[in-house]
């Protein structure tokens, strides 16, 4: 509603996880730490000397999604690790959620098994999560990277999980809510697919896992 402008950063020739532009392109400020340190440059042979370590490399862990929620808010999940970050419009840190899954687990045991096998000058990234949408109450939904079904991740405006929605064998790239109604696209395909979603109201003692 500002028409502020937030752009991650990901650590790359910065200090900051993000930079904030007005409507009119003009730079306003920074805010949010970087979970690592800021690098200049992707150098591969750095980056496959830290997976030999098992060790994210920081181009790795400052890897964010961004999204603007219906109360002005900003939310950021960092791709390759678990954890969901709220901001205020002007950058202070309201919360900072673990969000807890044995997937999380496999992911990474693949992603560096994956790199393993690579040529030297090839890098696969890693993701837990392909797409973030906020919803009409302040909360997020985030698209779990599953190339098999569709998987998504509702969370309130605290940044607490209250339902996981599972749907049709598909391999979803993005996402996006409009009211109680989700709408996901395909990776390979043009074909848009929409579902309903419940009000938070109605899930929140919900089993997680249905």
């Amino acid at each position: 509603s500002s028409g502020r402008l937030y752009y991650a950063t990901n650590g790359f020739r910065a200090d900051s996880l993000v930079y904030v532009y007005s409507a009119d392109g003009e730079f306003i400020k920074t805010f949010g730490a970087l979970a690592g340190k800021k690098f200049s440059d992707y150098e591969v042979s750095q980056l496959r000397e830290s997976l030999k370590k098992r060790v994210l490399p920081d181009a790795v862990k400052n890897s964010v999604l961004l999204c603007a929620t219906s109360e002005d808010e900003i939310f950021a999940v960092h791709t390759a690790m678990p954890i969901l970050k709220k901001y205020t419009r002007d950058g202070a840190k309201t919360a900072e959620i673990e969000i807890k899954n044995p997937e999380f687990d496999k992911l990474r045991n693949d992603f560096f098994a994956t790199n393993d096998t690579l040529p030297a000058f090839s890098f696969k990234p890693l993701r837990f999560w392909n797409d973030i949408a906020a919803d009409a109450e302040g909360g997020v939904v985030l698209l779990y990277n599953d190339p098999n079904r569709l998987s998504v991740w509702h969370f309130n405006t605290e940044g607490r999980l209250i339902k996981r929605y599972f749907g049709p064998k598909i391999n979803a790239s993005k996402i996006f809510v409009d009211s109680d109604e989700l709408w996901a696209v395909g990776r390979q395909n043009l074909v848009f697919y929409r579902f309903s979603l419940l009000p938070q109201e109605k899930v929140a003692a919900n089993n997680l896992d249905q």
